[in-house]
């Protein structure tokens, strides 16, 4: 089973894509870092894509993805995996013909989204449902530009179906794991079998990650860069120019 693994990252994720970056090797056989031209996260011996301008959610944002989703063909392959720059794979993934993804599911809110959940990464895509996807699917819904939210209501409007890989027990998301209960509950999932993490930012937390693993041959230890002010200043005064 051939895999093939984009990352969509940017600049100021560098050390923990880095740290990342072993990881990614070891459980696939294509790699593709995809970035924004302005805020560009250059890493000798991968393959790079520079596409949209830097920003968090919102039409570029969502093009960058759509554009990184297309441009993950170029590479011949079984099964397509998308992750962002603070996610990975511990073990390749199931074959499946669903789409898998870390699934959160609504509870009755109306909340102004389209789709009934939100997939978080990891994504993993059988090589004939991505080709349809990238085929079919549009920018409508907008769904506010949030990248998971616009793909679960383009796989509800074209019918694909989605395997929950938290409800599995597999997978754990957050959007920073960052609490204390938080990393109790990520290294239960992985002591119990899970693999597909995400929102892992600290070089601490992946160390314990791993070695719940078994994988500490896969941690680079790269230390957590804290931004200076000229940083801070730097990335807000770029913010209002959008």
């Amino acid at each position: 089973m051939r895999i093939a693994t984009t990352i969509f990252t940017f600049g100021g994720g560098r050390e923990i894509t880095q740290r990342h970056l072993p990881i990614w090797r070891a459980h696939t056989d294509e790699l593709l870092l995809v970035f924004p031209y302005d805020d560009p996260c250059v890493l000798p011996d991968v393959d790079l894509i520079a596409h949209e301008v830097s920003n968090k959610y919102g039409m570029p944002c969502l093009k960058r993805q759509f554009f990184g989703m297309k441009a993950a063909l170029r590479y011949k392959a079984d099964y397509y995996v998308f992750i962002e720059y603070d996610g990975f794979l511990l073990r390749r993934p199931e074959p499946r013909d669903a789409v898998q993804a870390n699934v959160f599911h609504r509870k009755g809110k109306d909340d102004g989204y389209a789709a009934s959940f939100c997939p978080h990464f990891p994504w993993v895509f059988r090589a004939a449902v991505l080709e349809r996807f990238v085929a079919e699917a549009n920018f409508e819904p907008f769904e506010r530009g949030f990248v998971d939210r616009w793909l679960a209501a383009q796989m509800e409007r074209l019918g694909i179906p989605f395997h929950g890989l938290q409800d599995s027990g597999e997978g754990y998301s957050r959007n920073t794991i960052q609490y204390a209960e938080e990393k109790e509950a990520v290294l239960r999932c992985v002591e119990s079998g899970g693999y597909a993490i995400h929102g892992v930012k600290t070089s601490e937390l992946l160390q314990s990650i791993l070695a719940k693993a078994g994988r500490l041959d896969l941690f680079l230890d790269i230390p957590d860069q804290k931004k200076t002010p000229e940083k801070r200043i730097h990335r807000i005064l770029r913010a209002f120019k959008k």
